[in-house]
């Protein structure tokens, strides 16, 4: 688990930065709309005229990658322990925050592009890709539970069965409204 999530917390990270200076804000909410899906619209709405939100958002990314690198509990607290100890400049990570975002989103994204890519849980490219990686590994009981994880971690369970009430708004698994999903 510990490595599927700092995998996909650093490759995240590599690809949302990787052309963030060079697209427009529409377009790279566009084209990274499965890396956004559990930011709240008004935040998600934010990004598109807003760059210096765009970077705060991929730079959570990095920072939740060093706190599972350290070893540490990717929890709010922990992560933005690690951004208070980068004293990034310019404040892009704290502009982000101040404006609605939180660390929760980038997390559940990370879970749920794990999951996505699991043997049991999705499709498989983790273990294809990192196989001899995870053989060395070893084995633990929750290393398939997403929804267990991200929940003791202090967010919100995930899953991927996502629930619709009678008007067709999707659901998060404690039945609260998520607005952002599709």
């Amino acid at each position: 688990m510990l490595h599927a999530l700092h995998t996909q917390a650093s490759t995240g990270y590599d690809m949302l930065n990787r052309n963030i200076k060079e697209v427009a804000g529409p377009e790279w909410v566009n084209s990274n709309d499965a890396s956004l899906c559990y930011l709240p619209s008004r935040v998600r709405n934010n990004l598109n005229t807003n760059k210096s939100m765009r970077q705060g958002f991929v730079n959570l990314w990095e920072h939740i990658a060093t706190c599972l690198e350290k070893g540490w509990v990717p929890c709010e607290r922990n992560v933005l322990a690690i951004f208070r100890d980068t004293n990034e400049w310019p404040p892009v990570t704290r502009n982000f925050l101040q404006r609605g975002g939180t660390v929760e989103p980038v997390f559940l994204a990370i879970c749920k592009q794990a999951m996505e890519q699991g043997e049991w849980t999705g499709d498989g490219d983790y273990e294809e890709v990192f196989g001899k990686d995870i053989a060395n590994l070893p084995g633990c009981r929750n290393d398939f539970e997403y929804g267990y994880v991200s929940g003791a971690c202090g967010y919100r369970r995930i899953s991927r069965v996502h629930n619709v009430d009678m008007r067709g708004n999707t659901l998060d698994e404690d039945g609260n409204i998520i607005d952002s999903l599709r």
